[in-house]
């Protein structure tokens, strides 16, 4: 089944979840900003899902690197189905929704809070587990003003029903449950993923592998590259 894009008329007309008839666990991986960080996350976490066990579907919104995207993830043989707006709107909520409804999954992955939001909203009655990775922090501004305790409030009682918060920080971490320290008390349970780099993919690099990359980087007028790493977001790099 390929991904559709909504007439106007009705934005989720044909959007189903696939028909699965094999006894393989169903996950539905939901992305409201599918970047850099977040493709490669994915990439890195569902290679090593045994693919005659699991089928994994992504819900995401188009974003810039939507054919990176959907061309890194083909390779890994999972789905994507893009969650077109609606009229300039972003109806994630109701595609996570309608997927719920027939898709019959086994486990939810929301990457961020934003999609963690929608998906816990639609899942409210459903209630299947739900497993949210967090790759940012509850940033200030997202709270301010005199509705500010309200949003916090009512934030917090939609994610109650999570069952898992990953965070891809030891930091990250903290500063969630300083400013939620009321999920401390419930039900969901809370890890940290070690930020790395999976180097045993390059380990097999044929001798061959460096001309052939400056050949393809064009690069080879370049006596020497260096590259440098640097991350600006405060409680995400220390694990």
């Amino acid at each position: 089944m390929r991904p559709q894009r909504m007439p106007a008329a009705n934005p989720l007309e044909g959007e189903r979840g696939l028909d699965m008839t094999t006894d393989k666990r169903r996950i539905l991986v939901v992305c409201t900003w599918p970047l850099g960080g977040i493709r490669t996350f994915l990439k890195y976490t569902y290679r090593h899902f045994p693919k005659e066990r699991f089928e994994i579907i992504v819900l995401a919104n188009p974003s810039l690197e939507r054919d990176a995207f959907a061309r890194d993830l083909t390779e890994e043989h999972i789905h994507v189905i893009w969650s077109e707006p609606w009229l300039g709107r972003n109806i994630l909520f109701m595609r996570v929704a309608r997927q719920l409804r027939h898709g019959q999954f086994d486990c939810i992955h929301s990457q961020g809070f934003t999609a963690a939001f929608h998906v816990a909203v639609a899942n409210h009655f459903p209630r299947i587990p739900h497993a949210l990775t967090m790759h940012g922090i509850l940033e200030p501004k997202y709270f301010r003003g005199w509705l500010g305790p309200f949003k916090r409030f009512f934030f917090r009682l939609v994610l109650g029903n999570v069952t898992v918060f990953h965070a891809v920080g030891q930091d990250m971490l903290d500063h969630f449950q300083r400013e939620m320290p009321q999920l401390r008390t419930g039900p969901s349970r809370y890890a940290v993923i070690r930020n790395g780099i999976d180097v045993d993919r390059f380990r097999g690099v044929s001798p061959n592998a460096r001309p052939e990359l400056r050949q393809l980087l064009d690069v080879r007028a370049i006596p020497s590259c260096s590259v440098i790493s640097a991350g600006s977001c405060p409680r995400k790099a220390s694990t």
